[in-house]
């Protein structure tokens, strides 16, 4: 961008081409290290709790709309959250998922909780520069204990959620192969999903104002998607629930 309002096109850097990254997935998904990954989570997600939200009514299809809902969350209780997670040498998204994990617990009876954690899935500095789709997502299995402090479960989550990221470069549909030998008749690994977009620096670009829009999702096909838009400084966060209505609905 800066290049091209320059007018110095010629002196624009080659970007990394799309096709590398499918080349390199390609090689992974032959390499040891995918077999080691798959191993994981095979591990990792045995005897995994049944899913089911409290209030489902069904399983979730693409032929149902979803519906978004919206919560304003202040600035300031925002920034209060970040203290309190850097005090306890965590972030804001262990703090969120600690406490979808805590109230889900509480609602369902159940002593864990899986989320499925939406990742940029950029992990290389060349990744971050390729123009193209590489988002990631993995199921987070939090065990929760509701007779201990929440500070407990905080270090609970940054150690899954340290564990997890060492292999989540398996792609979703070998994932979900998973499903039918450690979870039974399971049909999905989480009915929850978090998504923290916190845009940052990257927002920054001389001599333009940006904002963002997120269009609304029409057929969410898992049960609620959760997302955490931290996009300006000077606005409230924004904190949306979509859900699909074949199988909640609203209170």
């Amino acid at each position: 961008y800066d290049h091209l309002r320059a007018g110095a096109r010629e002196q624009m850097p080659e970007l990394p081409a799309y096709r590398s990254f499918v080349a390199d997935d390609n090689r992974y998904l032959a390499s040891a290290r995918f077999e080691e990954d798959k191993r994981f989570w095979s591990v990792h997600l045995d005897g995994v709790a049944p899913a089911g939200l409290p209030g489902m009514s069904m399983e979730p299809t693409f032929a149902h709309e979803s519906e978004e809902l919206r919560w304003l969350l202040p600035r300031a209780n925002f920034e209060s959250l970040s203290r309190v997670a850097a005090q306890t040498g965590c972030t804001v998204l262990h703090v969120f998922l600690a406490a979808l994990a805590l109230y889900f617990c509480r609602t369902t009876g159940q002593g864990e909780f899986v989320i499925g954690v939406v990742l940029h899935g950029r992990a290389t500095p060349r990744h971050k520069r390729t123009v193209g789709m590489f988002s990631r997502i993995i199921p987070l299995r939090i065990a929760v204990d509701t007779r201990t402090p929440f500070t407990q479960l905080l270090k609970s989550v940054v150690e899954e959620v340290r564990i997890c990221y060492r292999h989540q470069r398996i792609p979703a549909h070998e994932l979900g192969k998973s499903i039918s030998h450690v979870a039974g008749d399971r049909r999905r690994l989480f009915d929850v999903t978090l998504s923290f977009e916190d845009v940052g620096e990257e927002r920054q670009t001389p001599g333009a104002s940006l904002r963002y829009w997120r269009l609304h999702e029409r057929f969410q096909q898992t049960p609620l998607a959760i997302k955490v838009q931290n996009w300006d400084e000077a606005e409230p966060v924004q904190v949306l629930f979509n859900f699909n209505k074949g199988a909640l609905e609203r209170s």
